[in-house]
């Protein structure tokens, strides 16, 4: 008897500690949804489980089929059917509030038997409530331990998968009440529960979703959200936590999704390994381009470019990124179709390229109002929109025309500077040092206005040509010329790729001001760009010295203040440009 005892122990300790034999994973589920089968996964919990808070909630009884409408589990199988495109697709919401993980495993037959009884994973939550009426971090930690593990051994058992997700972040830096409640802070939930989940989850080799982790830095770091609108009474998230808390989860479980969790650039175009596409692969070109020449920058090598067979509107990229980061703006990076081509300025909004951020229809239309790049197969850059914490879904569409031109997304925080120098320096042995700007590190580039300060430090003579182009494309400009008493506007042409290699003069506008004017740019003067004129102003209160109109010609997007050029540069001859931007749109 004692031997058959042991038997029996012995195997169901194998069957419930083993469990990287016949593990399921969450790309097990997934894969099980875009099949379009139901595979049910659970969510088990306390009131953050339950959706205590948020608006429409009722509390969840044993033996129902609980669907509040803005809970994480909702949002979350909205999520998983939009993008899988199953109808059948199912979450479990098995939160019930004030409980803890011992009330958990006691209920738990009654609770994964009915209309949950063909669950696949459970997500083990709880650990919140567990810290109450516990006297020691001990006491906390071993009773909490023991229960969770008893819900572990309880899935094995019945051939369940499952899993454990660190408790949501909360805001309760101290206990309200020391005698009552001595662990009631977030401090003793992360330091305990949370701990016994990550050591639990190395124990049995299962998955643990990091809610803490994200959420924390949710309610810490989002620019855009106040802590109220998330969690108003210091513990319960409501609709807009439950919301984020959904779109982590789809990260975990959505191979797709690409993670931003730091603020390095990103790029997204063709040979990403995440990209959805209707374009095929025989149609991807990776040569360089004129763009990448001239810019000496290789940061896209693939983009789609070719006649279609007919007019209709093709998904050329889709992308979903989950994103931690502030300021993080997108750029649409798109082909110049040439001048000539059909799609120009008489296209309507349905027929032309447009990016789609989050559902938000972004029609492109500055692609077609402007010629930074009309004589070039070159990349347009136009940013778009910016990244939300969370969750964010990119697409790029042809429109209704007959022609594919796309490179892609590019994803760069936005870094506020107020001064970009560039310099140049003519040295005693005769070479020369330029410092000057690549117009796509972002810097003094611009789409259609912006209102800039520039400043001179120099030695130069006055009697001397100093010229800074203050509207710069691939091929053309706009600089503005400082020699004695005159600020002069000049058109100018480039000769070839070497920035500051420029020619073909033609003076466009000027003044003469009676004074030195590069003294005057050492005080600084203003430029406006916009769309159809450029003005400079030594005090932007007053009016313009020179107002330069283009009789209609849209100036588009360039680039101002990026290089220097001083024709007779002498030994020892130094000059350094600072701008400040005001606005730039």
């Amino acid at each position: 008897m004692k031997s058959l005892v042991k038997n029996i122990s012995n195997k169901m300790k194998s069957s419930e500690t083993n469990s990287s034999e016949n593990k399921i994973t969450f790309q097990d589920a997934w894969v099980a949804w875009e099949n379009k089968e139901k595979f049910p996964v659970a969510f088990f919990g306390d009131s953050t489980y339950d959706g205590y808070n948020t608006t429409g909630w009722i509390g969840n009884s044993i033996g129902t089929d609980h669907e509040p409408p803005n809970v994480f589990t909702t949002y979350l199988q909205n999520l998983i059917r939009e993008y899988t495109n199953s109808k059948t697709a199912r979450i479990y919401n098995a939160g019930f509030s004030g409980q803890i993980a011992q009330w958990g495993y006691k209920n738990i037959d009654a609770i994964f038997s009915g209309v949950y009884s063909d669950v696949k994973m459970i997500g083990i939550g709880f650990g919140i409530n567990d810290r109450l009426g516990k006297v020691s971090t001990k006491a906390y930690e071993e009773k909490f331990k023991e229960d969770i593990e008893n819900i572990i051994k309880w899935c094995y058992s019945k051939r369940i998968q499952p899993f454990l997700l660190t408790t949501q972040a909360t805001v309760e830096p101290g206990t309200i009440d020391c005698n009552l409640y001595p662990y009631r802070t977030s401090e003793s939930i992360n330091s305990v529960a949370n701990k016994v989940k990550k050591e639990l989850a190395r124990k049995y080799n299962i998955d643990l979703i990091d809610l803490n982790y994200y959420t924390e830095k949710f309610l810490a770091s989002n620019k855009l959200y106040k802590l109220k609108d998330i969690i108003p009474d210091n513990l319960h998230f409501i609709d807009l936590g439950h919301k984020f808390e959904s779109e982590i989860i789809f990260a975990y479980f959505c191979p797709r999704v690409v993670m931003i969790n730091n603020d390095k650039p990103l790029i997204l175009d063709f040979s990403s390994q995440n990209i959805k596409s209707g374009i095929p692969s025989d149609k991807i070109s990776y040569e360089n381009n004129l763009l990448n020449l001239w810019y000496n920058n290789y940061n896209f090598k693939s983009y789609a470019y070719y006649d279609k067979e007919n007019k209709d509107d093709i998904l050329v990229q889709d992308f979903i990124i989950f994103n931690m980061e502030n300021d993080m703006n997108i750029y649409t990076v798109q082909i110049s179709p040439g001048e000539n081509h059909e799609m120009n300025l008489c296209l309507t909004d349905i027929e032309k390229p447009y990016a789609m951020i989050n559902g938000k229809k972004l029609v492109l239309q500055d692609t077609f109002k402007q010629y930074y790049f009309e004589k070039g197969f070159m990349y347009r850059l136009i940013k778009t929109s910016i990244l939300k914490f969370g969750l964010n879904r990119l697409q790029l569409c042809t429109g209704n025309n007959n022609k594919v031109s796309a490179v892609g997304f590019y994803v760069k925080k936005e870094i506020p500077s107020n001064s970009s120098p560039i310099s140049f320096i003519q040295k005693l042995d005769g070479s020369k040092s330029k410092n000057s700007i690549m117009p796509y590190t972002y810097k003094n580039y611009f789409n259609n206005n912006v209102l800039f300060k520039l400043k001179l430090d120099t030695n130069i003579e006055d009697c001397k040509d100093l010229i800074i182009p203050i509207f710069d494309t691939a091929d053309n400009g706009i600089f503005l010329n400082l020699k004695d008493s005159i600020f002069e506007l000049c058109t100018y042409k480039r000769r070839s790729t070497e920035i500051d290699n420029i020619e073909n003069y033609v003076k466009v506008a000027s003044v003469d001001v009676g004074i030195s004017s590069k003294s005057i740019a050492e005080t600084g003067i203003y430029i406006e760009i916009s769309e159809i004129n450029i003005k400079v102003f030594i005090d932007i209160k007053d009016e313009p010295i020179i107002k330069y109109d283009t009789n209609g010609k849209i100036l588009g997007s360039g680039t101002f203040a990026n290089f220097i050029k001083i024709p007779d540069a002498e030994s020892n001859d130094c000059a350094i440009v600072y701008t400040s931007i005001l606005y730039n749109l």
